[in-house]
């Protein structure tokens, strides 16, 4: 999705570099809370593209 969308992406990755300026780096959860637009994408994301293919049922009788 990302790479549809550049100017996403680009937010994104200021977004990303602006809470870890080095290269290296160790993730915790507070930094979660630092990244709000991430979590705007993921959700949109998984709002277009679920991960759980949608299954509809089919009718084995016909009904009155």
């Amino acid at each position: 999705m990302l790479a549809t969308h550049p100017d996403i992406q680009e937010r994104l990755f200021d977004e990303i570099v602006n809470v870890f300026p080095e290269k290296d780096f160790e993730m915790q959860y507070e930094h979660t809370q630092q990244l709000p637009y991430l979590d705007m994408v993921i959700n949109e994301t998984l709002r277009l593209a679920p991960s759980i293919p949608a299954i509809g049922r089919q009718v084995v009788h016909d009904t009155q």
